[in-house]
């Protein structure tokens, strides 16, 4: 019996956990070792996104499948991680550059939702779509059964048609090829296959999600969250930072810092002035009342450090004021911050510590909060302005 393992981290409880996948004996005609051996090289995404993308089709009970197909989950899969997350693929990742381009081109947004990605790519508007599709089909779909076939260099060198022909020769694959045809090329998966992995769907795909997490921090070395941001994101609710800044209203006035208006307590929503796309966390330190319409408008790119900066501090040096001045203040926050402080040591060093002056604050803050920013800038987030007109 091969047994395969891998590790998959609890982040909520920072424990480790090793998952086991059962396999069929091994005199089974599936080739298992082999399999397990598909992500030993991963100097290119796409084999990561093919299985992915595979993984998903085989839970949908479907067993004949086309090149487009697959491709096309391919690029809605990595669209948030590109478009929204900022991730880098790799250095020359045609992916990458092609969601990028196609963001550049078009009205989806970042957050666009994966069926309408895949329909977008499916209505023909621009050349290009079809032309980097077919280039994502060169290698990935033969390539990603090397473990399992035996074909030399010069094989491998070969074109598509040969390279099916020579394939399909091989028995124990996960899938086979029909005719050439491009991006109507046609594979079949194997029906012990599709079992197996059925079987052991929970298994496969913590597998894969570890092997595709592993190669983002590789290449995304200072972004935090890597974890979070291989799927979209899970509605964030921020009730009691909202609650928390209310009640701050209600002993003093206070001012927006983007629009310098004065806030009201019924039309308050509250922003990351870091996005959260980049942090993937809800830190007290980083969020602060606006309202809906400049926080649409601000969306998740980065406010202009020098114009807002000072602006974010004098607002939370006001709420440091306010929480050491009004009991009642000071027991909402520290009920708030046990959901948004991940280090209690910048807890007490910015809002707990009693002798700071609006300086010694704003140095604090800036402590906290610079390097991220600077992180993020340098990840391709964008400056923003509030724009008076708006």
């Amino acid at each position: 019996m091969l047994v395969i393992f891998y590790l998959m981290v609890n982040k909520d409880e920072m424990s480790y956990h090793v998952f086991m996948i059962s396999s069929f004996p091994l005199d089974s005609k599936l080739k298992i070792n082999e399999l397990s051996r598909i992500f030993d090289s991963k100097s290119e995404s796409y084999k990561l996104f093919w299985f992915g993308a595979l993984l998903s089709k085989i839970r949908e009970d479907k067993r004949e499948l086309t090149f487009n197909e697959l491709v096309d989950d391919m690029i809605a899969t990595a669209w948030y991680m590109v478009s929204e997350f900022h991730l880098n693929l790799g250095p020359s990742d045609t992916m990458e550059k092609f969601i990028l381009a196609l963001q550049d081109s078009t009205t989806l947004k970042p957050t666009e939702e994966k069926g309408s990605i895949i329909s977008f790519l499916n209505s023909n508007q621009f050349d290009f779509i079809e032309k980097t599709k077919k280039v994502l089909i060169n290698e990935v779909p033969y390539r990603i059964l090397s473990t399992m076939v035996d074909l030399n260099s010069d094989d491998w060198k070969k074109g598509s048609k040969a390279r099916i022909e020579m394939i399909n020769r091989n028995d124990g694959l996960i899938y086979k090829f029909g005719p050439y045809n491009g991006l109507n090329t046609k594979i079949y998966i194997d029906n012990d296959w599709a079992k197996y992995i059925k079987q052991n769907s929970v298994f496969f795909e913590g597998w894969y999600k570890y092997n595709l997490i592993e190669y983002l921090q590789k290449r995304n070395p200072a972004v935090p969250g890597i974890p979070d941001k291989i799927e979209p994101p899970i509605e964030r609710k921020l009730v009691d930072i909202s609650k928390f800044w209310k009640e701050c209203l209600s002993f003093k006035s206070i001012r927006e810092i983007y629009s310098k208006k004065t806030l009201n307590a019924n039309d308050i929503s509250i922003d990351h002035f870091i996005p959260w796309s980049y942090t993937v966390s809800d830190e007290f330190w980083n969020l602060h009342p606006t309202t809906k319409k400049i926080n649409s408008s601000k969306s998740n790119n980065l406010p202009d450090w020098n114009i807002y900066f000072p602006l974010l501090c004098d607002l939370q040096y006001t709420s440091y004021l306010l929480i050491h001045k009004h009991p009642k203040l000071m027991d909402v926050f520290m009920n708030t911050s046990k959901n948004h402080f991940s280090s209690l040591e910048v807890k007490e060093r910015l809002y707990l510590k009693k002798e700071h002056n609006k300086q010694s604050f704003s140095n604090a803050l800036e402590e906290v909060l610079g390097p991220q920013y600077l992180a993020a800038s340098s990840c391709g987030f964008k400056r923003w302005e509030y724009n008076y007109e708006f």
